[in-house]
């Protein structure tokens, strides 16, 4: 096998304990980085690496003035950066509506964004978290029962640019 085979296999794919038996029997390997595909002396990678995950986080039946509490959701969306030990640009941007309305938080991150959108009106929070680099998932359901007295969290954690979302992507293409 060539140099420039070894180089990208011990950086990007697989132990050097796999490499001899590729290199005489067909594989197909993944990990995170793809799935390359082994025959003979010859590779390929067929790239099913994602760009990210983003988790979408739906918190109901929490406390409204929970929800009205800037300096409430602040701390909170402040813990979830600091947990995940997550870099924000400048500083988190935050809106609160007049009246009985909730509020808008917005951090650009380093790894991508956090956003945190609160409906008092019907004790409802949601959050969109995208990263750019593996992150360990944070404990949404605890912490939001416990800070909003949520009834329900919802964690949807979605990986993105893999095979699966571009399946997903062609699927609403197909649709219009």
């Amino acid at each position: 096998m060539g140099t420039d085979f070894k180089k990208f296999h011990s950086s990007h794919c697989y132990s050097q304990a796999i490499l001899p038996q590729c290199s005489t029997t067909p594989a197909r390997v993944a990990d995170s980085a793809g799935v390359c595909e082994f025959s003979g002396s010859s590779m390929s990678l067929v790239s099913t690496m994602t760009t990210g995950v983003e988790w979408l986080v739906d918190a109901e039946g929490c406390r409204p003035a929970a929800l009205r509490d800037l300096a409430l959701m602040r701390r909170l969306c402040e813990q979830v950066i600091r947990q995940l030990d997550l870099h924000v640009i400048g500083e988190g941007r935050w809106h609160q509506f007049p009246g009985p309305g909730g509020l808008t938080g917005l951090f650009l991150l380093t790894e991508s964004h956090f956003a945190c959108h609160t409906y008092p009106e019907t004790g409802t929070a949601t959050f969109n978290l995208y990263c750019c680099r593996p992150r360990p998932d944070w404990p949404w359901q605890k912490e939001l029962r416990e800070l909003l007295g949520a009834v329900r969290v919802s964690v949807r954690r979605l990986p993105r640019g893999s095979e699966d979302a571009a399946a997903f992507r062609k699927e609403d293409q197909d649709e219009r």
